[in-house]
């Protein structure tokens, strides 16, 4: 039992769902979306991709992996070892967005949301979170880390819908 959110309320103004992210126009043209299961498996491995990233950067710059320290006791004189840290960073941060996004796409499935509506969402965390980890290597100055927070942002609000349209179907 699924019941559509009224357009023009007042909590869906104020996320501004239909102005501040133009990623969903794109992806409710974009055929075929993914669906939201098979999203939440992708982002599991965008998580590891990460990781496997930082790895391989140590073992290249550093031609070694410290695995004693976690990374965190790494000298950061260069620049490179700057970039195996951000590396690690958008590791952890991944596996925050991974259960903010897992819970989302579990309450959506629960409540009975549309399940279009739920893949297109899913379609935009993805395409979203595949670009944050490029986006965090590069943003190294103020003007660049603007794309990374504009990433998280269209991520984030993808996740804060889906809760959105749950609490909705729940009837709350």
């Amino acid at each position: 039992r699924s019941r559509a959110p009224p357009q023009s309320s007042a909590m869906s103004n104020l996320l501004g769902f239909t102005t501040v992210l133009p990623l969903t126009a794109f992806v409710e043209k974009t055929e075929p979306h993914i669906e939201p299961l098979t999203a939440v498996v992708m982002m599991v491995l965008i998580t590891y991709i990460c990781k496997f990233t930082q790895v391989g950067l140590s073992l290249v710059v550093m031609r070694k992996y410290d695995n004693t320290t976690g990374g965190r006791n790494q000298s950061t004189d260069t620049e490179w070892k700057k970039l195996i840290k951000r590396a690690l960073y958008a590791h952890h941060n991944s596996f925050e967005a991974l259960i903010i996004f897992s819970v989302a796409v579990g309450l959506a499935l629960c409540t009975g949301v549309d399940k279009e509506l739920v893949s297109r969402l899913s379609t935009a965390f993805i395409l979203a979170r595949a670009s944050y980890l490029p986006a965090y290597l590069i943003g190294t100055n103020l003007a660049l880390s603007v794309i990374r927070s504009a990433v998280f942002t269209v991520g984030f609000l993808a996740c804060l819908r889906l809760m959105y349209h749950s609490l909705v179907a729940a009837g709350l």
